[in-house]
């Protein structure tokens, strides 16, 4: 019986670790909506812009710079 749950578990962590594969971005900060608290910022590697990109979660904003690059 624990040969078959300790497999269930192997299986089921196999199994989420292809469910979403991580992806970082570098990007280059085209606007800042501070009072939004968003950016519009343009992609490194494919040059497409991404829009509405929080600045920050809750407790602490972080504020780029125009020009500047950022890690999404």
């Amino acid at each position: 019986m624990a040969d078959e749950i300790g497999n269930m578990v192997k299986l089921l962590k196999a199994q989420a670790k292809k469910q979403v594969p991580t992806q970082v971005v570098w990007a280059t900060v085209d606007s800042v909506d501070w009072n939004a608290k968003t950016m519009q910022c343009t992609a490194q590697t494919d040059e497409l812009e991404r829009y509405d990109v929080l600045l920050g979660l809750g407790s602490q904003y972080m504020r780029p710079k125009k020009g500047s690059k950022v890690l999404l």
